[in-house]
């Protein structure tokens, strides 16, 4: 397991240029090169989020490894995660986990939200599930990828991972 230096949760007018360039380098490793996905990633919810990502020290630089953003959506009327990303060499050491529990406290204390939605990519749901997510929809499509609506209900169990789920059900 790699040594997490720190993970942060910022608003988009926080952000320097740096960590910038560095959430859109990953978001395009994952999306573009890796998933091969062709779809505008920047839209509007950018600068809207709250961008929560985990940093690492990588040849005396500081990098960011894995990657979401929290938002309102205006349209479906609630606090949504998007843009789920960790990169390929960091994968399976928890740090995905730990970002998307950073989210679901951003989503309660910052939205005041008692839940939060995410779209996940069907080889991701048992991640989604392990942080509390239940499937609530049907396959869809999106950006040409099989997706599944997910939702966290309870974003203490979330927030907090070493209660067991079953004893909040």
């Amino acid at each position: 397991m790699i040594d997490i230096m720190n993970i942060q949760a910022l608003n988009f007018d926080e952000l320097t240029a740096r960590q910038l360039f560095h959430i859109l380098k990953l978001r395009q490793d994952i999306f573009f090169v890796e998933e091969n996905i062709i779809y505008p990633d920047l839209d509007d919810m950018d600068e809207d989020s709250i961008h929560v990502f985990a940093t690492t020290e990588k040849d005396n630089k500081t990098i960011i490894v894995s990657y979401a953003r929290v938002y309102f959506d205006p349209v479906e009327k609630h606090v949504k995660v998007g843009r789920v990303a960790t990169a390929s060499a960091y994968r399976g050491q928890g740090i995905g986990g730990k970002v998307m529990r950073r989210c679901c406290e951003v989503a309660q204390d910052r939205f005041k939200a008692s839940e939060v939605w995410l779209d996940a990519q069907l080889h991701a749901i048992d991640f989604y599930k392990s942080m509390g997510f239940q499937v609530v929809s049907d396959v869809f499509m999106e950006a040409g990828i099989e997706h599944v609506r997910m939702i966290r209900r309870n974003l203490f169990i979330c927030i907090h991972p070493r209660f067991s789920l079953a004893s909040f059900s």
